[in-house]
């Protein structure tokens, strides 16, 4: 029992009851963990590691599962802007609706499935648990259609995404997601010029 819940708290900082319920755990090994201190509840259904902080991150992807960190979250959570945003930004498929998404702070934006769909994948969140986010090239193409985020935010992206370690599978990744999804996008031809 003990090497299931130490195997689930390697990869879970931050859970939801639901998440150890998936993962097989019980709620007698929960509330083990509970007393024997490797744990702590912060509100019911909320868990965190001993001596670890919450990551709103991790607990975000759980309470709101079909949702993926998007726009500025997902250039905060890829590193390529300084900019914090002031809410956390999430896309969710057409149709997904939660009355709890003001009270978490998730701005939340709304797309048909074969747009929601495009460019999922998952990384670590701060604290190491699995989240999902729009990858690096989609996130750049989202940022840069949209008008409410500041130039200064899209151009310190771009510029930071360039100057990483870039694959020609990036290349071809970002070309096709821009076909696909953006294809009047003037990124490409910014990009190109810029990496001159």
């Amino acid at each position: 029992m003990t090497r299931k819940i130490d195997d689930f708290l390697a990869h879970h900082q931050t859970f939801l009851s639901r998440t150890a319920r998936n993962y097989g755990l019980s709620s007698s090994m929960l509330q083990t963990a509970l007393d024997e201190g490797m744990i702590v509840r912060e509100e019911p259904g909320v868990y965190v590691l001993a001596g670890a902080e919450t990551d709103q991150y991790s607990l975000l992807s759980q309470k709101f599962t079909p949702g993926i960190f998007s726009q500025e979250t997902a250039l905060i959570l890829h590193g390529l802007t300084t900019e914090m945003p002031l809410h956390f930004y999430m896309t969710f498929p057409q149709g997904y609706n939660n009355h709890n998404l003001a009270k978490w702070d998730v701005t939340a934006r709304h797309l048909v499935h074969n747009r929601y769909a495009v460019g999922i994948t998952t990384i670590q969140s701060p604290s190491g648990d699995p989240i999902k986010v729009y990858d690096k090239e989609r996130t750049l193409l989202d940022v840069w259609a949209d008008s409410t985020i500041g130039p200064n935010v899209k151009y310190e992206a771009v510029e930071t995404y360039l100057c990483g370690q870039l694959s020609v599978e990036d290349d071809l990744r970002l070309a096709a997601y821009a076909r696909d999804l953006y294809p009047t996008t003037e990124l490409i031809t910014l990009m190109e010029v810029l990496a001159r």
